[in-house]
């Protein structure tokens, strides 16, 4: 999954909101969309070794929501807390 951040006028922090837009056109299921933005994109970077999954000794961000993304992706654009590297993100709201 990617929104080509990087690119003039496409951020970021728009995949939470692309994404379940992402699993509609492509025919997948939400876990497998959470897949391709997760460890498939790490694992397609060279870096699966380093970050994608939730795992001790890897690098990971984690985004708690309200609601289980499994059932519905929208959950993942309102983020209760993020954690970047292990350190809380702090003003999300």
């Amino acid at each position: 999954a990617s929104t080509d951040a990087g690119i003039p006028g496409v951020y970021h922090h728009h995949l939470p909101q692309a994404l379940p837009v992402f699993a509609v056109i492509a025919g997948l299921t939400p876990e497998a969309a959470l897949r391709t933005a997760t460890s498939a994109a790490a694992k397609g970077l060279g870096l699966g070794l380093v970050t994608g999954r939730l795992k001790p000794g890897l690098s990971a961000d984690i985004v708690l929501v309200h609601g289980n993304p499994l059932d519905d992706l929208a959950v993942l654009a309102e983020p209760a807390a993020v954690w970047a590297r292990g350190v809380e993100a702090k003003g999300l709201s």
